[in-house]
């Protein structure tokens, strides 16, 4: 009996390890722009959930840098770029996964809710770490009549969905690698 167990063991370790050899390693770091606040809007925080929920669900290790603020400031968004991707390198990831979700709160009712309409644009930057090469890089806007869609519908599932989207968009490009 006891050497069934050392074999059923042995076997689901093999498994697992042999999963892991085979899962991509990836970092995602999302920086908010926002002009004149400093404040992580929930938008942001609902953005950033959605993109580790995506990849972890599709079998990658995923890891992140915490949220940045930036003021649409292309210095400040080169130094924040590179500190994650630093922290990547020197964590033995393979992919940095750059995120600029860019808000408009100058016009919303309600700037703390998580609403689609609070975004104007969300782009990205994928670099293999290893060769510091881009992969991929893309951006995408959200669409007014997403934006402006039915009360009753639920506005962070809209922005879970939309990002979800770019999340899709990004690990098609990192697993035709």
């Amino acid at each position: 009996m006891n050497f069934i167990r050392r074999c059923v063991a042995a076997a689901t370790l093999l498994i697992a390890s042999a999963a892991c050899c085979f899962a991509s390693a990836l970092s995602i770091q999302v920086v908010q722009h926002s002009k004149g606040e400093s404040k992580i809007f929930e938008t942001t925080r609902a953005i950033e959930n959605s993109l580790l929920d995506f990849f972890f669900e599709n079998g990658c290790i995923v890891s992140n840098s915490p949220i940045a603020v930036s003021q649409f400031d292309a210095n400040e968004d080169e130094n924040i770029f590179y500190k994650g991707s630093d922290d990547a390198y020197y964590g033995s990831i393979r992919y940095f996964v750059t995120v600029y979700v860019d808000l408009d709160i100058d016009d919303s009712k309600n700037p703390d809710a998580v609403a689609l309409s609070n975004i104007s644009k969300i782009s990205w930057k994928t670099v293999d770490v290893r060769t510091n090469e881009e992969i991929d890089h893309g951006s995408g806007k959200v669409k007014a009549s997403a934006a402006n869609a039915k009360k009753n519908e639920d506005a962070e599932k809209r922005v879970v969905d939309f990002a979800s989207e770019v999340a899709a968009r990004i690990f098609r490009e990192i697993k035709a690698r």
